[in-house]
């Protein structure tokens, strides 16, 4: 599983994302990451962001991938990553 061969996934909806993660197209912990990435890289300019638990996120993004590896039925919204304003 690679996000190279994918657009940018911090770029994708919910759908498309949630689409994604079931096709094994890109794991919940590379989706997790790159969002991390994209909040690493732009918050220092944009300052959105007041606190972000990224150890917690990659956790529960591994327990969704090893859910999905395992053929468990999740939610649509799960592995799907969020900012909540």
């Amino acid at each position: 599983m690679s996000t190279t061969t994918t657009p940018d996934v911090t770029q994708l909806g919910i759908a498309a994302a949630a689409a994604g993660l079931r096709a094994k197209t890109f794991s919940a912990v590379e989706l997790a990451q790159a969002h991390l990435t994209a909040i690493e890289q732009r918050d220092p300019t944009l300052n959105c962001y007041l606190a972000v638990n990224a150890a917690l996120a990659l956790e529960h993004a591994a327990e969704v991938d090893q859910a999905l590896e395992a053929g468990e039925s999740l939610s649509l919204l799960a592995g799907i990553t969020i900012g909540i304003k």
